[in-house]
């Protein structure tokens, strides 16, 4: 089995990370932990002209954020190869929503692990959904894990 694990430091992809673990798994099983930087900007228009985020002080800026992001899965990687699975990881940039899909292509992923946010309304509009595009244009079965704290606001929300 091969499961792409998509991460990025949140409570609920910490919650997707537990799910992985508590259940069991048939041998061997492979995952592949996947972050995505986001861009931030548009190409040919950046948001924050102002900032001077242009040329290299925007390429250093995307190096540390892959660099944060490289951070971000070796103790996840690590813990997980410590329960036995076979693990890699990979940091792309982009949008989270096109490149989960692509990797799951390119790697040739049976099931993609992402976590949700619980965002309605308004907040699911302007941000959009990761989780949600990824069901809709996954290449395989997607399971969206909920943490308790998306849990809470929902119900409170209702």
């Amino acid at each position: 089995m091969r499961i792409l694990l998509a991460i990025d430091g949140s409570t609920p992809s910490t919650a997707a990370v537990q799910a992985l673990e508590a259940r069991p798994w048939p041998v061997p099983t492979s995952v592949r932990l996947v972050s995505v930087v986001q861009y931030l900007y548009a190409p040919d228009t950046p948001l924050v002209p102002e900032a001077g985020l242009m040329g290299e002080g925007l390429e250093s800026v995307y190096r540390q954020l892959e660099q944060n992001a490289h951070a971000l899965l070796t103790p996840v990687a690590a813990e997980l190869r410590a329960r036995g699975f076979g693990v890699d990881t990979v940091v792309r940039v982009g949008d989270p929503r096109v490149e989960i899909c692509e990797e799951a292509r390119r790697w040739g992923a049976d099931l993609i692990m992402v976590g949700s946010h619980g965002r309605t309304g308004l907040r699911r509009f302007l941000m959009g959904s990761v989780a949600q595009s990824v069901v809709r244009h996954a290449p395989c079965s997607v399971e969206v894990v909920r943490s308790p704290e998306a849990e809470t606001h929902h119900a409170a929300a209702h």
